[in-house]
């Protein structure tokens, strides 16, 4: 009964939506089918201009509005509206910010109460503007925005038919530089024609028309000196950029295409691998005894050659197995110090180093685990934590990698791809500047883009794709690998088992080199007596919170050195723009 009256509900409540449905979202659209302007240049100087807008509209709609930006001292005057039959409306003239806005009110009966709804509709306006025609001392100048970039909805077809007083010693130009448009002359009427213009983007032309096609400008700006020069330089400029822009578009996939051909061959160079004659499957023991911090560093995760924070924690493991440094955990105290048999002369320079850093966390000679992460909040105690840590990398990398890199891995490959990412990088990306600012064409944006994502790629590729490991390194490599494989097999390292305690130590301390320790936890909680492990410190540090304290204090330490900051704040005449309301 109780589910009877819940789908009840739920069906009257999905009935009662679906009414409302029309109410709150109401599906309309429109669409500009074509857009032409007349512009005529009379020798007064007016500016004489009719604009003829079809629109077709889905849904109900109140009128359309149409936006002319002004620029300082120009006027709009002598308006007229008229709309296509069986349409009524009337218009009010607003002001704007930065000109005028032409508000026409649409509506499907003669006494105007009733919206227009699901009809095309032509809408034709005239009107005159002054003082956009410029006289110099040398030429005349008509600069003025056919289409502006603040409409709602792109032209479908666009049309624009300028008239000069006559057309002799007319000079125009088209803007912008990459406009995609038809031009033809028919006497003195300048025709310009394109398929669509989107409602992002403007076209203007500029004209340098003779001072003797003008008599009594008296609706123009009367500027007493010479233009015609600069006009030529400015389009020049133009000119320029317009070839530059073919010129990069030409450009721009060549260089892709190169810079592919580049990463590629770099590969096909340095980074196959040499075959070796090993056909192992597992490795049940470590295939060498490498120190844990070399294992770390050749055959772990991340670059070969580079140690990292899993390489710091098996030191301090293998510390700990050898009883240099003692851990407990009591009452939910977690503490490390040094033991009776700790002797620095003992040891190697890179395990002194940790010693000496975990040291720093050190109050009467003990490590309190807990306050690490405290400690480390501090910016300036945080930044010396990680100065001193990528000290201890690069000593250990300087004194006891690099002298056996040349014997295992060739890294020749990575630099050369590190090179050709990082010249990838800026060339694309100061091409999409260039675009950007220039406005160039998209196919630039279009090329550098796949560049961008390959070269970043490539930045952050192991040092292993376009390195590779010398015969003696290769075989190694497979060998750990195995190792690594067999550590994180648990039903293989089920069925066969180290021996002894003091093994799956030595195991443990390997797979925190390698990075696969959680695995040989399971085997080790499953498989080793409980009684056996909880007297074990090495276990206990692993698995009871010392490691993963370790672990996050790394973190912190990032963080509280690079913590989050607030981020930052983000022509000619004419033009403008409108929609539908």
């Amino acid at each position: 009964m109780f589910n009877k009256k819940i789908l009840g509900i739920l069906f009257i409540s999905l009935i009662l939506f679906s009414s409302l449905t029309p109410v709150f979202a109401e599906d309309r659209d429109y669409s500009i089918e074509d857009y032409d302007i007349f512009l005529d240049i009379l020798p007064n100087g007016l500016l004489h201009i009719n604009e003829f807008i079809s629109y077709n509209f889905n849904g109900e709609f109140n009128g359309i509005y149409r936006d002319i930006p002004l620029k300082e001292g120009e006027s709009i005057d002598n308006i007229e509206i008229s709309l296509s039959n069986g349409i009524y409306g009337t218009y009010e003239l607003l002001d704007t910010d930065d000109g005028k806005e032409i508000k026409v009110y649409l509506y499907s009966d003669a006494a105007m109460t009733q919206p227009i709804r699901d009809t095309s509709v032509s809408v034709f306006i005239s009107y005159d503007m002054a003082n956009v025609t410029k006289i110099y001392s040398d030429t005349g100048e008509v600069q003025f925005k056919l289409w502006g970039d603040e409409w709602d909805q792109n032209a479908r077809e666009f049309s624009a038919h300028i008239q000069f007083p006559s057309d002799a010693g007319v000079e125009y130009w088209i803007n912008p530089f990459n406009a995609q448009v038809n031009q033809s002359w028919n006497g003195n009427i300048l025709n310009i024609e394109s398929n669509q213009l989107y409602s992002s983007e403007y076209l203007e032309f500029r004209s340098a028309i003779p001072l003797s096609e003008f008599s009594n400008a008296e609706y123009a700006r009367h500027i007493d000196e010479p233009g015609l020069s600069e006009i030529h330089k400015i389009q020049d400029g133009e000119a320029f950029k317009s070839d530059l822009n073919n010129a990069l578009s030409l450009i721009a996939p060549g260089l892709l295409v190169l810079f592919i051909i580049c990463f590629v061959g770099v590969y096909v160079k340095f980074g196959r691998e040499p075959k070796v004659n090993y056909n192992g499957i597992y490795e049940r023991e470590p295939p060498s005894d490498d120190a844990p911090l070399i294992v770390n560093a050749m055959y772990g995760k991340g670059n070969v050659g580079t140690i990292n924070e899993d390489g710091f924690q098996a030191v301090i493991m293998d510390l700990i197995d050898r009883k240099i440094l003692s851990f407990s955990d009591e009452d939910n105290k977690l503490n490390l110090k040094l033991t009776d048999k700790y002797n620095p002369s003992e040891l190697e320079d890179y395990e002194r180093d940790v010693i000496r850093l975990i040291r720093g966390f050190e109050v009467d000679g003990v490590i309190d685990l807990n306050s690490i992460e405290g400690q480390l909040s501090s910016s300036m105690r945080a930044q010396a934590f990680l100065d001193d840590f990528n000290l201890f990398k690069s000593d250990f990398k300087a004194l006891h990698v690099e002298p056996i890199m040349d014997e295992l891995f060739d890294d020749n490959g990575y630099i050369y791809m590190l090179v050709s990412a990082i010249i990838g990088l800026a060339v694309a990306i100061i091409l999409s500047i260039v675009t950007f600012v220039l406005d160039f064409s998209y196919l630039i944006y279009y090329t550098m883009a796949p560049l961008i994502i390959i070269s970043v790629i490539c930045l952050f590729l192991p040092n292993t794709f376009a390195g590779r490991w010398t015969e003696e390194g290769m075989l190694k490599h497979k060998q750990w690998d195995n190792f690594k494989k067999y550590l994180n097999d648990f039903s293989l390292i089920k069925e066969y088992p180290p021996e002894s305690i003091v093994i799956w130590n030595k195991y443990l301390v390997y797979a925190t080199a390698l990075g696969v320790a959680d695995n040989v936890q399971k085997a080790m909680k499953e498989l080793v007596p409980e009684s056996y492990i909880d007297d074990d410190e090495l276990y206990r540090f692993r698995f009871y919170g010392g490691y993963m304290i370790f672990a996050s204090s790394f973190s912190t330490a990032s963080s509280t050195v690079s913590p989050d900051s607030p981020g930052g704040v983000g022509g000619g005449s004419g033009g403008g723009g409108g929609g539908a309301f």
